[in-house]
């Protein structure tokens, strides 16, 4: 099992060095499928962007947003899940919600905060993620916290993680069945940071959720 591991390990640290510009706005992901975009709008200075190879319109999931700038990250994906499992539960499908930031607040950019403060800037919504045997997902972000809750409902995962800053690896941390959930958090300095899940049985599907913060 060690060796498994470690040869995950090394899989998913090349993945993750080939893949350095897989997203211009800094957002590496990877789930061994290429989801097709079927949304993007933007929503009082937030960026929606909806991906699924199962559900080809996805208008029906956009009904309840508003224009009024009433809107907040947290409002649209509540209004977004709640119609998805309305009308499309257990199909594959990822939410990503952004933050949309001036030049001057940019990632990297230093900006005056509270002390402890932390400001939520990507989320990422991963419904009935389906993973073969060996195949694995993950999600990084340059940012200065993270949090990932997964819950698989069918199979299991091993869980990575990854924090540039303290370990420069990937580094294992549970693995979780079926019906089972995990939660785990990085922070520190503003740095590199990923989570990723392998699958290990035969048939696995995950709801993964990543929010960044800076």
């Amino acid at each position: 099992m060690k060796k498994a591991r470690w040869t995950v390990i090394v899989s998913l640290w090349a993945l993750l060095t080939a893949s350095a510009c897989l997203a211009a706005d800094g957002v590496r992901i990877y789930d061994g499928e290429e989801l097709a975009k079927r949304a993007e709008l933007i929503v009082n200075g937030i960026k929606i962007q909806i991906f699924s190879n199962d559900i080809e319109d996805v208008a029906p999931l956009l009904v309840d947003v508003r224009q009024d700038g009433t809107e907040t990250m947290e409002s649209l994906s509540g209004k977004i899940d709640k119609r998805r499992r309305e009308l499309f539960d257990g199909l594959e499908m990822r939410l990503k919600i952004s933050k949309i930031r001036e030049a001057s607040t940019a990632r990297g950019a230093a900006s005056p905060r509270a002390s402890g403060y932390v400001d939520l800037v990507e989320s990422i919504y991963w419904w009935d993620n389906y993973n073969d045997p060996g195949n694995y997902w993950y999600a990084c972000y340059d940012s200065r916290a993270m949090a990932c809750f997964t819950h698989v409902k069918s199979g299991s995962y091993d869980i990575f993680d990854y924090n540039n800053l303290e370990d420069a690896t990937w580094v294992y941390q549970d693995t979780i069945y079926e019906g089972i959930s995990y939660a785990g958090t990085l922070y520190g300095d503003y740095s590199y940071k990923c989570y990723g899940g392998v699958a290990t049985s035969g048939y696995n599907v995950a709801n993964v959720v990543m929010y960044f913060y800076e």
